[in-house]
């Protein structure tokens, strides 16, 4: 469930259709997201499930099934 809320908000941001949004893609290169739709994928998805992702773990997000990974490790130590 958690890929599909990261999903959306990816297809949201970039303004692209929720099915070219693969958890697999990359965001930057596959879906054309730049530094800062990047950061505001990021705060998006920090709202929307009321959390924090430190910025260390930040920088090793490439895909959305990264991000999604990220959250559920997040989650483990909640």
């Amino acid at each position: 469930m958690t890929v599909d809320i990261i999903r959306e908000a990816i297809s949201d941001r970039l303004h692209i259709p929720l099915s070219r949004v693969l958890p697999k893609s990359n965001i930057i290169d596959d879906l054309g997201a730049d530094s800062l739709d990047m950061m505001d994928i990021l705060i998006e998805i920090e709202e929307r499930l009321g959390i924090k992702i430190p910025d260390s773990l930040s920088q090793n997000i490439e895909t959305p099934a990264d991000l999604a990974a990220i959250l559920e490790s997040l989650e483990e130590t909640v």
